[in-house]
């Protein structure tokens, strides 16, 4: 994913329309030259997502049965990786986590989210609560809506001798769709035949509509391997499997 994000050319991928009309005023659109060129993005996303929150889950289940001397080991059915927004939540899952030890329960505990120190396992919660929520969308209802997202930058509108920008409004950001509307402007002096000329200013970035809104994705991933390798790695500490 991110090889084909570093990639991505938006010169080459958008293209933009001009509607104007007779008092001036006009919209400017913006689409993809090629529809759905973003169409195996989401399946990917989503797949990363359930495979990072199943490692979580794996690493529970292999421990109980590294603990217990059984396989399967006791409660199989019940076992998983709690990730909680609050306390009260993670009390109501301590079911899902009874057969580890108590370190390990103590180190699930300590990177939830809801944790706010320290920093370091403050971090780790603050990712695995954003993994969570992704996955969660990705497995309980549809595919990630994953699409463009216009960052920095704007619209430059490049009008003739003596016609006038008297005012031009950018939508808000959102996802980039099919087509989608960008601005509105009014014109000064326009007459049918002039040239009006617009430059799409601003960088895109891959991004999700989700719980928490827009969000940047195009760098989450790696981070929320980089977690999960960490979670890892610390349950084999506690086991002392990893020298």
């Amino acid at each position: 994913m991110r090889e084909f994000w570093a990639g991505f050319d938006a010169h080459n991928t958008y293209t933009h329309r001009v509607e104007i009309n007779d008092d001036g005023t006009g919209k400017i659109f913006v689409a993809p030259i090629e529809r759905g060129w973003l169409a195996d993005f989401p399946l990917q996303f989503g797949e990363a997502m359930y495979q990072l929150r199943a490692a979580l889950d794996s690493c529970v289940y292999d421990c109980a049965v590294i603990e217990s001397g059984q396989n399967p080991p006791p409660d199989e059915r019940n076992l998983q990786f709690p990730i909680c927004a609050t306390p009260k939540s993670f009390e109501n899952c301590r079911g899902q986590i009874a057969p580890l030890s108590k370190e390990l329960r103590s180190f699930i505990k300590s990177v939830q989210p809801y944790q706010t120190s320290p920093p370091r396992e403050q971090e780790i919660g603050r990712i695995l609560g954003i993994l969570n929520d992704w996955a969660r969308t990705d497995r309980h209802r549809t595919l990630p809506i994953i699409g463009a997202f216009p960052l920095d930058g704007g619209i430059l509108l490049d009008a003739p001798p003596g016609v006038t920008i008297e005012w031009i409004n950018t939508d808000d950001r959102r996802l980039l769709e099919d087509e989608s509307h960008l601005a509105t402007f009014k014109l000064g002096g326009f007459r049918w035949g002039y040239e009006i000329k617009v430059q799409l200013a601003f960088s895109l970035e891959i991004a999700l509509d989700g719980v928490r809104g827009i969000e940047i994705i195009s760098k989450a991933p790696a981070a929320m391997m980089a977690v999960v390798r960490e979670v890892i790695r610390e349950f084999e500490s506690i086991l002392k499997i990893r020298q």
